[in-house]
Protein backbone atom coordinates (compact mmCIF):
# COMPACT_ATOMS: atom_id res chain seq x y z
CA UNK A 1 0.00 0.00 0.00
CA UNK A 2 2.70 2.46 1.04
CA UNK A 3 4.84 1.66 -2.41
CA UNK A 4 1.52 2.16 -4.08
CA UNK A 5 0.87 5.56 -2.86
CA UNK A 6 5.04 6.30 -3.35
CA UNK A 7 4.18 5.40 -6.87
CA UNK A 8 1.12 7.66 -7.27
CA UNK A 9 2.92 10.70 -5.73
CA UNK A 10 6.37 10.55 -8.02
CA UNK A 11 3.69 10.49 -11.18
CA UNK A 12 2.34 13.64 -9.71
CA UNK A 13 5.35 14.99 -9.24
CA UNK A 14 5.88 14.27 -12.50
CA UNK A 15 3.23 14.99 -14.37
CA UNK A 16 3.21 18.35 -12.76
CA UNK A 17 6.53 19.28 -13.59
CA UNK A 18 5.27 18.18 -17.36
CA UNK A 19 2.15 20.33 -16.88
CA UNK A 20 4.48 23.07 -15.80
CA UNK A 21 7.46 22.93 -18.34
CA UNK A 22 4.67 23.18 -21.06
CA UNK A 23 2.96 26.44 -19.41
CA UNK A 24 6.44 28.14 -18.89
CA UNK A 25 7.16 27.08 -23.05
CA UNK A 26 3.36 28.79 -23.19
CA UNK A 27 3.56 32.35 -21.26
CA UNK A 28 7.55 32.11 -22.98
CA UNK A 29 6.17 32.17 -26.75
CA UNK A 30 3.51 34.89 -25.71
CA UNK A 31 5.97 36.90 -24.68
CA UNK A 32 7.59 36.83 -27.90
CA UNK A 33 4.62 37.02 -29.50
CA UNK A 34 3.64 40.05 -27.91
CA UNK A 35 6.94 41.38 -28.39
CA UNK A 36 6.63 41.09 -32.01
CA UNK A 37 3.24 42.46 -32.32
CA UNK A 38 5.10 45.48 -30.83
CA UNK A 39 7.42 45.65 -33.59
CA UNK A 40 5.26 45.10 -36.38
CA UNK A 41 2.70 47.47 -35.18
CA UNK A 42 5.35 50.03 -35.00
CA UNK A 43 6.37 49.24 -38.34
CA UNK A 44 2.92 49.37 -40.18
CA UNK A 45 2.62 52.61 -38.53
CA UNK A 46 5.82 54.32 -39.28
CA UNK A 47 6.13 52.69 -42.80
CA UNK A 48 2.95 51.11 -44.22
CA UNK A 49 0.50 53.67 -43.49
CA UNK A 50 1.87 57.00 -44.28
CA UNK A 51 1.81 55.21 -48.16
CA UNK A 52 -1.78 54.06 -47.60
CA UNK A 53 -2.62 57.66 -45.92
CA UNK A 54 -2.70 58.81 -49.48
CA UNK A 55 -5.89 56.95 -50.26
CA UNK A 56 -7.36 57.32 -47.05
CA UNK A 57 -6.87 54.12 -45.63
CA UNK A 58 -4.73 52.27 -43.12
CA UNK A 59 -3.96 48.89 -41.96
CA UNK A 60 -3.96 47.82 -38.36
CA UNK A 61 -2.35 44.62 -36.95
CA UNK A 62 -5.06 42.73 -34.80
CA UNK A 63 -2.84 40.00 -33.57
CA UNK A 64 -0.03 37.36 -34.41
CA UNK A 65 -1.18 33.66 -33.97
CA UNK A 66 1.05 31.64 -31.76
CA UNK A 67 1.50 29.92 -36.11
CA UNK A 68 3.49 33.12 -36.12
CA UNK A 69 0.30 34.43 -38.88
CA UNK A 70 0.02 38.13 -38.43
CA UNK A 71 -3.48 39.06 -39.23
CA UNK A 72 -4.37 42.58 -40.37
CA UNK A 73 -7.27 44.72 -41.13
CA UNK A 74 -7.71 47.58 -43.24
CA UNK A 75 -9.76 50.65 -42.71
CA UNK A 76 -10.58 53.86 -44.15
CA UNK A 77 -10.07 54.26 -47.78
CA UNK A 78 -8.81 50.73 -48.18
CA UNK A 79 -11.58 48.63 -46.58
CA UNK A 80 -13.60 47.63 -49.28
CA UNK A 81 -11.16 48.99 -51.70
CA UNK A 82 -11.08 47.03 -55.05
CA UNK A 83 -7.50 47.35 -54.95
CA UNK A 84 -6.67 46.10 -51.21
CA UNK A 85 -5.74 42.57 -51.85
CA UNK A 86 -3.24 43.79 -54.53
CA UNK A 87 -1.67 46.15 -52.27
CA UNK A 88 -1.90 43.27 -49.57
CA UNK A 89 -0.39 40.67 -52.00
CA UNK A 90 2.38 42.44 -53.66
CA UNK A 91 3.69 44.82 -50.69
CA UNK A 92 2.52 44.38 -47.42
CA UNK A 93 2.76 40.93 -47.38
CA UNK A 94 6.05 40.70 -48.68
CA UNK A 95 7.66 43.86 -46.51
CA UNK A 96 6.27 41.93 -43.22
CA UNK A 97 7.69 38.64 -43.99
CA UNK A 98 10.90 40.39 -45.23
CA UNK A 99 11.38 42.59 -42.15
CA UNK A 100 10.15 39.82 -39.72
CA UNK A 101 11.32 36.65 -40.59
CA UNK A 102 9.68 35.18 -37.94
CA UNK A 103 6.22 35.47 -39.81
CA UNK A 104 4.74 32.74 -41.22
CA UNK A 105 2.51 34.44 -43.01
CA UNK A 106 -0.17 37.40 -43.47
CA UNK A 107 -3.74 37.34 -43.43
CA UNK A 108 -6.72 40.08 -44.60
CA UNK A 109 -9.58 40.12 -41.96
CA UNK A 110 -11.24 42.67 -42.86
CA UNK A 111 -14.96 42.65 -43.63
CA UNK A 112 -14.52 44.27 -47.06
CA UNK A 113 -17.62 46.05 -47.92
CA UNK A 114 -17.57 48.93 -50.09
CA UNK A 115 -18.83 52.61 -48.31
CA UNK A 116 -18.42 56.12 -48.87
CA UNK A 117 -14.39 56.27 -47.84
CA UNK A 118 -13.81 53.40 -50.30
CA UNK A 119 -11.22 54.47 -52.68
CA UNK A 120 -11.72 52.27 -55.76
CA UNK A 121 -15.32 50.76 -55.84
Amino acid sequence: MILYNINITVFKVKIYHIINIIMNKKIEQNTDIKKLEKKIRSYIINIINPILLKHGGSLQLKTVTIEKIALVKFIGGCQGCAMSQHTLNNWIVKELLNNFTELTNVQDITMHDIHHFTYYK
